[in-house]
């Protein structure tokens, strides 16, 4: 690896390292149409996931998505949304970390 590679690399994680994220958990009925209901609702607004992890439980889904943070205000509006998704049984903001 050359000199200038290796400053790039340092440089991107430093920059993610740096990074605050906000984490946002849902909890869904176990259906088909969940994840890409809640998905565009992220896409929607421009927002890649950092991180999106997502599992089954019993009869629900278990969703985790992390995402940079970027304005609290664009956050809230768009847990209200996710939250009036049919197939939602509960949805939360976390909390932001580094």
């Amino acid at each position: 690896m050359g000199i200038i590679s290796e400053t790039v690399a340092r440089r991107k994680t430093a920059s993610l390292a740096s990074m605050t994220r906000t984490q946002f958990c849902v909890r869904a009925t176990l259906d088909v149409e969940a994840l890409p209901r809640i998905i565009s609702l992220f896409a929607q607004r421009g927002l890649v996931p950092e991180q999106f992890y997502c599992r089954r439980s019993g009869a629900l889904l278990i969703v985790d998505i992390d995402v940079e943070a970027v304005d609290r205000t664009l956050f809230d509006i768009l847990l209200q949304k996710v939250r009036a998704l049919v197939l939602i049984d509960r949805a939360r903001i976390v909390g932001s970390r580094a």
